[in-house]
This record gives C-alpha cells, structure tokens and sequence, in this order.
C-alpha cells in the first residue's frame, strides 16, 4: 500500500456522517448560547463572537465535538486488529503519521463547516457587520472597518478551526498511549481543563504557550494575520511534538497486541 494510498483511504473514512453530525450540533450548541442577544442591531459577528468568545459551554465544544468524527479511530483500528494490517504493508511511522495528519483535517472541517452554517444561517437575518464594539476595537473589528469583512470572517474561522484540529491530534497521540476510544475522547479534554487550572491566564508565559489562548480564545488580538500564523506554528510544532513521543509507544503496543 503506497503512502497516498493510505492517506486518501483515511481521508475519506474521516469525511464521514460523524463530521457532518458533529457540525451540526456544534452549530446548534453555538446558537443556544446566543439567544438572548438577538436585536434588530445586532450583527453576525457580533453573535459569532460572542457564541465563540463569551461562552463556557464553547471550551468544551472545541474540546470535545472535532474529535468524535476521527480521532477515536486508531483506538478502534486497535482494538479491533485493523492496525497491524495497516503498519504491516506501509509501516508503523507512515501510519502514525497519516493518523495524526487525518485527524488534523478532520477537526478542523468539523470546527470550520459548525462556524460557516452557523454565519449561512445568521446572515440571513442580520448584517455581517455593523460597527466596532469597543473603544479600541479588535484586529478583526479593525479589518472589517477597512472593508475587509470577509477576510475577518475567515481569519477568524481558521483561528477557531485550528484549536479543534489540534484537539484532534492530542486525541490521536492518546490513542498510541491508552487504546480505548473512550480515553481517546476523554483524556484530551482532561488536559486541557488540568492545564488551564494550573497555567493560568495570567502566568509568565508567552502568550501563545497558555493552554486558553492556544485553544480558546481568538478575539483579543492586535494583528489576526500574525496571531494566526503563531497559534499554526506552535500547533504544528507541538504536533511534531507528539508524532516523536507517540510513535515508539505506538511500537510497543503493536508488539505487545
């Protein structure tokens, strides 16, 4: 089995009805938080930034829903003997890898399709955008001011999109250590809350090092180009990350099955 073989093969497992699903009802849960703000002067932005931003019940979203499409797959893979087919013809790395590189596209469509339905289906009732909420308004409220509303919308998106992708990725890296799906699903959002207990939003850290900016937060931000471009690398790298940790313990679970 060729290498791109096996990434179409799992891409195409990954779009599946979970994602759609999981969409779905992310949008669903962004729009109950949001109920009481409805006015004939409200925005679609304003609705999406407060659905995203001053929401308890969105952490666990990002948390939870852009893992269930994929990122329980290896665990399944494992328990049901389907993961020595695969690292026998392509090898344990090249599987691994794959994996972690799915489950990143999965989390992010699912977090991206939850975001687009929700603006689809606001915008059919209010404006985009109506003007800066603040005396010093956010990049993003800056960029739309400056005519660049869709450019905002989907900088925005992305930044969002990309917190759920490396939920996914955590997800994926617990299967190589505890194959169970359900460990897979609950211990990424175990570590997220443990972190964000004990790294706290105002601890000496870089700002792209905190546990809630990193996954959470996407709204207080100067430049969005820049703020987006460091939550990617960061992601990456701590993905990277992962794949070395992961991958010898994936080796000793194959042997041992």
């Amino acid at each position: 089995m060729k290498v791109r073989n096996m990434f179409f093969i799992f891409l195409r497992q990954s779009v599946n009805w979970k994602l759609w699903l999981c969409g779905v009802i992310t949008t669903l849960i962004m729009s109950s938080t949001i109920v009481g703000l409805f006015a004939p002067s409200t925005s679609v932005w304003y609705l999406l930034s407060m659905a995203m931003g001053g929401s308890g019940a969105v952490n666990l979203v990002i948390c939870i829903l852009p893992i269930l499409p994929y990122g329980g797959s290896m665990a399944e893979e494992y328990e049901t003997g389907i993961m020595r087919y695969y690292t026998i013809r392509t090898g344990r790395t090249i599987y691994f890898v794959n994996k972690i590189i799915v489950s990143f596209i999965s989390g992010f469509l699912t977090m991206f399709l939850a975001q687009l339905l929700f603006i689809v289906i606001f915008m059919q009732f209010y404006p985009l955008f109506g003007s800066a909420s603040a005396v010093e308004p956010y990049g993003y409220e800056l960029m739309m001011v400056n005519g660049e509303v869709g450019k905002a919308f989907l900088v925005f998106m992305v930044h969002l999109s990309l917190s759920g992708a490396f939920m996914a990725v955590i997800a994926v890296f617990t299967s190589a250590v505890i194959p169970n799906q359900f460990a897979a699903i609950s211990v990424p959002v175990i570590v997220y809350f443990t972190f964000t207990r004990i790294i706290v939003a105002d601890a000496n850290l870089p700002k792209y090092l905190k546990p809630s900016n990193l996954i959470a937060n996407a709204m207080e931000v100067e430049n969005p180009y820049t703020e987006l471009l460091v939550k990617f690398c960061t992601i990456l790298v701590f993905s990277a990350i992962l794949v070395i940790l992961g991958n010898p313990v994936l080796k000793r679970r194959i042997a041992d099955a």
